[in-house]
């Protein structure tokens, strides 16, 4: 149980760090898009390279967010198939029985 509650508290730390980053990285790829479409010096591969950057972090957030969903989903089917189990084997008893 403790070992759960440290990973869960890295995971966090993790998603918080990646979430800063994705909105800096963001906003600095706004900032750029404003200052070419004013005339500035940013070149469209320094633009292209720093959405690539972004594209990148927002996608390894959705993994960092997703991936601890995985065990609860996996214990959501189990439940869920041991409920299935069970409720076919009352079915059974009740028409042995004929009720």
């Amino acid at each position: 149980m403790v070992n759960n509650k440290i990973k869960n508290k890295i995971n966090n730390f993790i998603i918080i760090i990646l979430t800063i980053l994705a909105v800096l990285l963001s906003m600095f790829v706004i900032y750029m898009l404003i200052l070419k479409l004013t005339g500035h010096s940013p070149d469209m591969a320094t633009i292209v390279m720093w959405t690539v950057g972004v594209l990148l972090t927002l996608q390894i957030l959705i993994l960092a967010i997703l991936f601890p969903m995985k065990g609860s989903i996996g214990r959501l089917e189990e439940f869920k198939d041991h409920t299935i189990n069970k409720i076919n084997d009352i079915n059974k008893r009740l028409k042995d029985k004929d009720i």
